[in-house]
């Protein structure tokens, strides 16, 4: 609603402030330190004598990723539009919701209604069932299995798209990463009118009834404790052959 908001303002010049705030405060280091990108960037060099990394879905807009990869030497392709492929040799990147790179040619053009970050682009694509966003993200659901990683798996769209798949599945095929809930995590009165173990006993259901849920989704979820255990899962995770991330 809010981008729906300043885009009504900004008009022709939405895109490129957007693409503005987007790397503002990079720093000068063009690749970063971030330890999940890193381990993301292991799971996607090449492998030998078995099945690697087929392809990667994200839902941002930077090019972070390409950047790692660029300084891994592993051939990629960025792909943010119906008609755009990459070849056998490198791995596709798909910005499913658009693509505003950091150091794009002024000739470099990404049509508004590319860009999903408005509310109303938001309506329109889930509108739109054969959208190529839709259809590119429908068929990694239905024949690839899928890591999820950095997502709260609340998005309206994928849930809708996920629903779909999980017909054709006989059995949850997917992972998806998520931080276990803590009583810290809980909004509790100061005079403690809650109980711990009750708070307790509160947290361990909501687990229990997440994964019921997402099961039917065609998840398994993968829980953590702390958001910094997600690199060495990942490396733990990279071991095995045929994993789709979505980020």
């Amino acid at each position: 609603m809010e981008a729906r908001y300043i885009r009504a303002g900004l008009k022709q010049d939405f895109q490129k402030t957007v693409a503005k705030a987007l790397y503002a405060d990079i720093t000068p280091d063009p690749y970063g330190t971030s330890p999940l990108l890193k381990a993301l960037i292991r799971l996607s060099m090449p492998r030998r004598n078995r099945p690697g990394l087929r392809s990667t879905i994200t839902y941002n807009f930077d090019d972070l990723l390409e950047r790692h990869l660029v300084d891994a030497d592993v051939p990629h392709r960025a792909i943010y539009r119906d008609g755009d492929f990459a070849s056998p040799d490198e791995l596709g990147i798909f910005h499913v919701h658009g693509f505003l790179p950091r150091d794009a040619p002024e000739d470099f053009a990404l049509a508004d209604n590319l860009l999903i970050f408005s509310e109303e682009r938001y309506h329109s694509l889930m509108l739109e069932p054969y959208s190529w966003s839709n259809l590119v993200q429908l068929a990694a659901f239905r024949e690839e299995t899928c890591l999820f990683v950095g997502l709260s798996m609340s998005d309206p769209n994928m849930r809708r798209l996920l629903e779909v798949a999980s017909k054709s599945n006989q059995s949850p095929r997917h992972y998806v990463i998520l931080r276990r809930l803590t009583p810290h995590d809980l909004d509790t009165t100061e005079d403690n009118l809650v109980r711990t173990p009750v708070v307790q006993a509160f947290v361990s259901a909501h687990h229990r009834l997440q994964e019921t849920s997402l099961k039917e989704l065609g998840l398994n979820v993968l829980w953590v404790d702390d958001h910094a255990e997600i690199p060495p899962l990942i490396d733990t995770l990279s071991q095995r052959a045929g994993l789709r991330p979505q980020i």
